[in-house]
């Protein structure tokens, strides 16, 4: 018990030690409240200001040409120096001056062409069409229920309105909002910060459900990658993918992965194999990983299908096997490492429940043992959760690292072996 003891202890600290690390890195902005969320933009409108200086282009050519860019100043300074009036153009600007504003002009008889309604000639600022820089000119009642339009059904895709006539693609800014339809200036705000947090890399949304927290890199820490814990709501998440926490493998090799093992021919071949003795079709639906075919008797591994004589016998299967079968070889190794994979999440989702068992229970357990007994079990059970987590993504690792290296193939499927070991002692 002392040497387990020691030992949880020990994994609890460098758990602790990594959070305090990664907290320093980062900030949890509450956008419920209005302080954080005005400190949310005013971290935009940084960036803006900064990259408007960089790039040389008016505010409102910045904010849509980052927009296209996913707020990446490099990539819309490299694309800009490769060919400018392409980039302007694509995101829908005929010019990078300050004259991307919209004007008010009249034309006598002029027809608008959404309503065909004549627009009557007025001087001054009271004119009844108003036009972007394109010229193409509308009635203030088909441009507001137009705006109103794309700002209420359409919001997800408001930041890309352009004008209404159809074979125009004049990008609808700021500015314009302004003009035409002033009341819809905290919608346009709200619509294109929500775009920010969404694509710039610095930036995301918690990934609990209904969580208003947004986690912010520091400005002096931008690199952040790894495990973030949102302190309002409890959620785990990779800061950079936002997927489920994938230490040790990258978001792209988790990628790669997710694609191949996504399908449904990968999931028929990964929940059916044929019997090594007879070759008769086997679904595996419960139990250990010691398989006796009902037609032949052979008993064998359900992993690596290698034979084995007893529940008893100390059997490991890390190492691939290239005879397994599969559509290309991704895909035969994919189906090998799905196999751990799922071993472990297995094991891990057994830690979670007995985890929750204790919490809930705490009360009577604490009538059969002290304090101290209680946060060492609570402790075993959060590293063998953590430990699962991180052993079923070493396969993962596995996977992607191939045979290029096979002297880091065989060190890290030697060390998964140990790891595993010693997490099958800790669990029992």
């Amino acid at each position: 018990m002392t040497t387990t003891s020691s030992m949880c202890k020990e994994l609890a600290a460098m758990s602790e030690k990594k959070s305090r690390k990664l907290s320093k890195n980062i900030n949890f902005l509450d956008t419920s409240k209005p302080a954080e969320w005005a400190e949310l933009n005013e971290r935009l409108e940084s960036q803006l200001t900064m990259a408007s200086t960089t790039l040389d282009l008016s505010y409102d050519a910045t904010c849509m040409i980052l927009h296209d860019h996913s707020f990446q100043a490099c990539d819309a300074e490299k694309a800009l120096a490769t060919d400018r009036e392409a980039t302007l153009r694509q995101s829908g600007f005929n010019s990078d001056s300050s004259s991307i504003q919209p004007h008010r002009g009249s034309s006598k008889d002029m027809i608008c062409e959404i309503c065909y309604e004549t627009i009557e000639e007025k001087d001054g600022k009271d004119s009844n069409s108003l036009a972007l820089a394109c010229g193409h000119q509308f009635c203030k009642s088909c441009w507001d229920a137009y705006l109103h339009v794309h700002f209420e059904q359409w919001s997800a895709r408001s930041l890309s309105t352009t004008c209404p006539r159809h074979d125009c693609k004049e990008r609808i800014t700021y500015s314009d909002i302004e003009a035409l339809a002033p009341e819809m200036m905290s919608d346009w705000k709200e619509a294109f910060l929500k775009s920010f947090v969404v694509k710039d890399n610095n930036h995301g949304y918690c990934r609990g459900p209904n969580c208003s927290m947004v986690v912010a890199a520091s400005p002096d820490k931008p690199d952040v990658s790894g495990e973030v814990i949102c302190y309002k709501c409890q959620a785990n998440f990779c800061f950079r993918c936002g997927g489920t926490p994938h230490d040790p493998v990258s978001c792209k090799d988790m990628i790669r992965w997710n694609t191949i093992v996504g399908t449904s021919g990968f999931w028929i071949r990964s929940n059916s194999k044929p019997c090594p003795g007879c070759r008769a079709p086997i679904e595996k639906n419960m139990g250990c990983n010691h398989m006796e075919c009902t037609s032949c008797g052979f008993h064998f591994c359900w992993v690596c299908l290698a034979p084995v004589r007893s529940h008893l016998e100390p059997h490991f299967c890390e190492r691939y096997d290239p005879s397994k079968t599969g559509e290309n070889e991704d895909e035969r190794r994919a189906l090998f490492y799905m196999d751990q994979f799922m071993m472990q999440e297995e094991a891990e989702t057994f830690a979670k429940d007995d985890l929750h068992t204790i919490r809930r229970d705490k009360a009577v357990l604490n009538e059969a043992m002290d304090e101290e007994s209680f946060q060492i079990i609570e402790h075993t059970l959060e590293m063998l959760c953590k430990t699962r987590n991180f052993l079923k993504h070493t396969y993962v690792a596995t996977f992607a690292l191939g045979f290029d290296d096979p002297v880091s193939l065989h060190a890290l499927e030697t060390y998964q072996a140990t790891l595993e070991q010693f997490t099958e002692f800790l669990h029992s």
